[in-house]
């Protein structure tokens, strides 16, 4: 049962009001002052409130603030007399759901309430569907809800807290350093360290030393004696990336230290045990390495005992647009700018895009879109692809066929979406329009053009 509170000083006007909204089968609460309201509305949420405008004390506008801050997404209806409609239409411009002016026909009271409280209910609706939008397709700041990345989320939860080896293979720039985070943090090891190191970016005269340590005058420039990479993640994880450019006399030692669980540095007769987990990632095919014979397949059979799989972004472009929306958050926030999004236009062009650098290159497509647009909206000319999206052909035709193809496309994901939206409210219209941003109208246009009506007989 929804639940009411009206305020309003007058005992007559509170009484009818009361009555009449008890009738309707809704649980009424009555006050008849601002302190009053504010005391009930501490302990218990209600679906909506009617504020009397004028009131000695706080006033209705003082005590939708208030609520307001108790209750924000709140729908309020304000009364107020004919001669102060200007105040009304000011607190229309603070938040409130409505206002009623005196006298006014019970039916007039009865709508506005019923249609209040709908749109309390899609706001609840709004917000439930965004916090699960953000639990589910958010994983350890890794934005996806492809179906290929949802399964990979679920094996990260499976084998986070055991010690196997993990092996994420993928293209650069497909997040495995990302992954490899998502593991230490969801594991009973995420307060302690988490070390990554680039195989490829460390001399291999060096990497031995970075990684097991060295003894003083061990070698040219062994000045002091230095703990090693796999000491210092000691209850932690150690994270190797592009694992495959070490050398086979590095693979020996790392091969060592995974099957006995100790290091021993450069110079050194003494080893030193480890605990620490690891996780190895490379672009590479190391099996075609093997075939080659420049990984050892004894490694690799230890370092893949949980072998996962980035797929490139050219094969889960669903991820496209909520990745869009997640760069475009944190780089507005990031160079202080308020952009208004991105069009379909552009959007489309992005999820028709192969990105051969995958997600590095969106997230510095969509960084370098901002810098251009200001505060405007992301257009297809931001993106710098015009080009990519339509070739250097001048053949006149070709480009009409693309565009065709193009405006296809556009319509399919207006019509997916559509349909997305009217599915989750059950064919209500006036919610979807609601959630659309677009007039129930302009909805009826949109589904006879793309025969919705053969969906849902509601329709």
């Amino acid at each position: 049962m929804k639940k009411i509170l009206i305020v309003d000083d007058e005992p007559n006007f509170l009484t009818l009001l009361g009555r009449t909204l008890t009738d309707e089968g809704y649980q009424v609460t009555t006050a008849s002052t601002s302190a009053e309201a504010i005391s009930i509305g501490e302990d218990t949420v209600f679906d909506t409130l009617i504020t009397d405008l004028t009131m000695e004390g706080i006033n209705g506008i003082g005590l939708m603030e208030r609520f307001r801050k108790l209750y924000p997404s709140l729908p309020i209806i304000i009364i107020t007399g004919f001669g102060t409609i200007e105040r009304a239409v000011e607190a229309m411009r603070k938040g409130a759901y409505d206002f009623i002016t005196k006298p006014f026909e019970l039916d007039k009271i009865r709508t506005t309430v019923k249609r209040a409280l709908e749109y309390g209910e899609l706001h609840h609706e709004l917000n439930h569907l965004r916090k699960e939008v953000q639990n589910k397709y958010a994983f350890n700041n890794i934005i996806a809800k492809s179906k290929c990345m949802q399964n990979i989320f679920r094996l990260i939860d499976q084998i986070a807290d055991s010690m196997a080896t993990v092996l994420v293979q993928g293209e650069s720039g497909t997040g495995k350093e990302m992954l490899a985070r998502a593991i230490h943090y969801r594991s009973a090891r995420k307060d302690k360290p988490f070390l990554a190191v680039d195989c490829s970016a460390i001399p291999e005269s060096l990497l031995e030393s970075e990684l097991f340590g060295h003894t003083k005058g061990s070698f040219t420039g062994a000045f002091t004696a230095r703990r090693g990479l796999f000491e210092e993640a000691s209850e932690g994880t150690i994270f190797l990336d592009e694992v495959g450019d070490i050398s086979i006399a590095t693979q020996c030692r790392l091969l060592r230290v995974i099957q006995e669980r100790e290091v021993r540095p450069v110079g050194s007769n003494q080893t030193s045990k480890i605990d620490v987990r690891i996780i190895t990632a490379t672009n590479k095919d190391l099996r075609e390495l093997i075939k080659k014979q420049v990984f050892r397949e004894d490694l690799y059979f230890r370092i893949a005992i949980i072998p996962i799989h980035l797929p490139p972004l050219r094969e889960r472009k669903e991820d496209i647009p909520l990745l869009c929306a997640h760069f475009i958050e944190k780089y507005s926030r990031i160079n202080k700018k308020k952009a208004k999004g991105i069009s379909r236009e552009a959007l489309l062009a992005l999820t028709q895009y192969e990105w051969p650098g995958n997600v590095r290159e969106l997230e510095n497509t969509i960084e370098r879109a901002l810098l251009i647009c200001g505060e405007g909206q992301i257009e297809l000319q931001h993106l710098f692809m015009n080009q990519i999206m339509t070739g250097d052909s001048s053949d006149k035709e070709a480009q009409a066929q693309e565009q065709n193809t193009l405006n296809r496309a556009i319509e399919k994901s207006e019509k997916d979406f559509i349909l997305q939206v009217l599915n989750t409210v059950n064919f209500n219209r006036t919610h979807a329009a609601k959630i659309l941003g677009i007039s129930r109208r302009t909805l009826y246009d949109k589904i006879e053009k793309y025969n919705l009506k053969s969906i849902s007989p509601t329709l």
